[in-house]
């Protein structure tokens, strides 16, 4: 599978090196159009604008209309349905059957018009045009040397300084490789789901630029579900790693999906218990074994340490303090939440985070239940979500079972 994607993706990297020189090529052409002074700047004016406008207008087509461009993203498109047959063989041979939820066809269906709408006119305008005209035009606007601008232009588009490809292969390159890991790591969430596996095998090479996180987990080969939390936090075997590059999100329960992050070509494939070495299996057992029932009572002088914040102290005229610490959440949460957000924790913010925790997992959870939340959020983003999409919020969230309830959160702007 790794070397089906490695091949489409060196294909990806020729066609998007050679419409990144034409675009310079054309580029620097109706560049000589713009108006400069005596001493090679730009003059600000409005003439000056406007062939900027014309420019950027004959990008989109120099880049949809390419034939190799156009290839490369229906080789794209095509793999879903062969990594799909490939990681067939593979949960045959792994569990001696193959009984995976009809589901599939639909997360493969959206993965690929996902990475196809990235890849074309949407994508491209966003992530590479768009930022073709900022350079352009701030360069105008300012009054820029011309030959500044020039500099800026082949940063953008070749990365002159970095040797990593300009704007348009390191996007595109970075939507089908996510597109496609992650399309896979769908594909073995379902696995383990359909098995109820509890043991997976981290896979892939190792370069120099491999994040720390996965270096550790390739050399560490065997993962226990129980290690899943510590892992997204960048615990591995009682060391603390970066997890610098991680999808926003991330958590034991998609790990398998995101695994090192945006660009990460790893995968952590589920397998049979039996397939562990009998050591590691032993060494987990007599963990568990170990382990003594976890006391999620929230104490009075835990109560108390928290408690010297005002919000907080109002409460603790409620007996049960596991109680009283859901009532702040109810009615103040929100100091703690943008605290969270900022970067601002206190001793007593985590001590309140610590007794939150506590009481939450405390509470007698239903599954497969209907949940809702009332959230503020802008019209034009919300136009950009599709059905799946998800949406990230640091912080501690809300819901409720009641649909109406969670309306009175909207003000008139929100759109959920």
């Amino acid at each position: 599978m790794e070397d089906l994607i490695n091949d489409i993706l060196k294909n990806l990297d020729k066609s998007t090196e050679l419409i990144q020189k034409d675009l310079l090529k054309e580029i620097e052409l109706m560049l000589r159009e713009i108006s400069l002074d005596v001493n090679g700047n730009i003059k600000p004016t409005v003439a000056n604008i406007k062939q900027i406008k014309r420019i950027v207008a004959k990008l989109d087509p120099i880049i949809l209309r390419n034939k190799g461009y156009k290839e490369s993203v229906k080789e794209v498109y095509k793999s879903f349905s062969e990594l799909t047959t490939i990681q067939d063989k593979i949960t045959r041979e792994a569990f001696g059957s193959l009984n995976l939820p009809a589901s599939l066809t639909d997360i493969k269906d959206l993965a690929r018009e996902q990475v196809l709408s990235d890849m074309t006119e949407a994508g491209i305008k966003s992530n590479v045009i768009d930022k073709v005209e900022m350079v352009l035009t701030d360069n105008v606007r300012s009054g820029n040397s011309f030959n500044v601008m020039q500099e800026q232009l082949k940063d953008l588009l070749a990365n002159q300084k970095t040797k990593s490809g300009g704007a348009l292969s390191a996007y595109s390159k970075q939507i089908a490789t996510d597109g496609m890991y992650q399309y896979a790591g769908n594909y073995d969430k379902l696995v383990s789901q359909a098995y109820k596996t509890k043991w997976y095998k981290y896979v892939g090479s190792t370069i120099d630029t491999t994040r720390p996180l996965c270096d550790h987990l390739v050399a560490k080969k065997y993962i226990h579900q129980s290690e899943l939390t510590g892992i997204t936090n960048g615990r591995v075997d009682g060391k603390q790693v970066s997890i610098a590059g991680q999808v926003p999100g991330t958590t034991a329960e998609n790990f398998i999906v995101f695994r090192g992050g945006y660009n990460c070509r790893h995968r952590m494939i589920p397998v049979p218990e039996a397939s562990v070495p009998k050591e590691l299996r032993e060494k987990f057992d007599k963990n568990k074994s170990e382990i003594k029932e976890i006391d999620y009572n929230v104490t009075k002088e835990e109560f108390d340490k928290a408690a010297k914040k005002d919000w907080y102290a109002k409460y603790g005229n409620i007996k049960d303090t596991n109680e009283a610490t859901l009532n702040v959440y109810s009615n103040r949460g929100f100091y703690v939440n943008y605290n969270i957000r900022d970067n601002k924790l206190d001793s007593e913010d985590l001590q309140y985070i610590n007794n939150l925790d506590k009481s939450l997992n405390k509470l007698p959870i239903e599954e497969n239940q209907n949940l809702y939340r009332g959230v503020n959020y802008p019209t034009t983003e919300f136009k950009k979500l599709n059905i799946g999409s998800e949406l990230n919020f640091s912080g501690y969230t809300s819901t409720t079972k009641d649909f109406d309830r969670a309306k009175t959160f909207l003000r008139k702007e929100a759109d959920i």
